[in-house]
């Protein structure tokens, strides 16, 4: 019997040494392939970011109306918010008119940090940081083609924010697709603007532009800034991980670019003793992963590197994390 045992033994020690911490992620040595530390120049659709980013991103809201050519019309979407067509007309990808009849009005409309990142979206323009006071999106369509708006449409976006405000916003646009290292542009002219209507506490968009959209005040920050960069385990690349750094004072985020050759995360022309937070989301396979890292930036050097790990998560635990920033 005790020679039963002493056998046993080492069998014991060696499976008991095989287990691992459920809640970090590390790296087996014995693995043949080892974890994927490259990083691609293209992120592709298949890649676990982008299954991340449409796992946690919110849904549109979709509505149906009906639309009369070079009429002022007015629709309500969003909780919120309410779109106006003050002038022009819609036409289709070929160039010819929309007559009157049913449209499928697509909408989202937010000024939470949460949804901003859910949206993989950002707050930057020409690395410029701008504080956020809401980001829409606007679609229109017509037995599923996408319309376009004719050269003389005027559009209107009533919104009634959950925060203070102010007069200084501008109009800025982006393309179709939003992604983490879009430069928000700023739209010039009389009919692109946000005019502040503080007794009823409301905003109006006006533009010429359908898609995404954002009213947003410049801070005007170009002197004392850092670049920004996390310091973490090399399996989180930019094919399943993302980083944001988010501004605790007002709506203003950064989503960090990857630096290809370098290997790294980057943020740029980050203003100096702000507190920030900085938030790293990842997949690998099946398994979510998180940090939040609280700290100030500072303008010690050009360079700030700030030190994190994420840990195993669920995806409602990623989805806490981002609601309580």
């Amino acid at each position: 019997m005790k020679k039963i045992i002493i056998y046993m033994l080492p069998i014991i020690l060696l499976i008991t040494s095989c287990q691992k911490d459920t809640d970090t992620f590390v790296i087996d040595p014995g693995q043949i392939n080892g974890a994927d530390t490259s990083w691609p120049a293209r992120i592709a659709d298949s890649m676990p970011i982008i299954s991340l980013k449409n796992e946690i991103n919110p849904s549109f809201n979709s509505r149906t109306f009906n639309y009369t050519p070079n009429t002022t019309l007015s629709f309500p979407l969003s909780s919120g918010m309410q779109f106006s067509i003050l002038s022009g007309s819609l036409k289709y990808q070929s160039g010819s008119q929309v007559t009157s009849g049913p449209i499928t009005i697509e909408s989202f409309c937010t000024n939470s940090k949460d949804d901003i990142i859910k949206q993989f979206s950002n707050t930057t323009s020409n690395h410029r940081l701008l504080n956020a006071g809401g980001l829409f999106y606007i679609a229109i369509k017509k037995n599923n083609e996408v319309l376009v708006p004719s050269s003389d449409f005027r559009m209107k976006i009533l919104f009634y924010p959950t925060f203070s405000m102010t007069s200084q916003m501008s109009v800025y646009s982006a393309s179709d697709s939003i992604s983490p290292s879009y430069n928000w542009t700023l739209m010039t002219g009389v009919n692109n603007r946000v005019d502040l209507q503080p007794g009823d506490d409301y905003f109006e968009i006006y533009s010429t532009k359908l898609g995404w959209l954002m009213a947003a005040h410049d801070q005007g920050i170009t002197n004392n800034i850092t670049t920004v960069i996390p310091r973490m385990p090399s399996y989180f690349t930019n094919a399943n991980s993302q980083a944001f750094l988010v501004f605790q004072d007002g709506r203003s985020i950064v989503a960090l670019e990857a630096d290809i050759p370098n290997k790294k995360f980057k943020a740029f022309n980050i203003p100096s003793t702000q507190q920030a937070s900085l938030v790293i989301i990842s997949k690998m396979g099946n398994d979510y992963y998180m940090s939040r890292k609280d700290f100030q930036t500072n303008t010690a050097s050009a360079e700030q590197y700030v030190d994190v790990t994420p840990t195993h998560t669920t995806l409602p635990g990623i989805e806490d994390l981002l609601m309580n920033l």
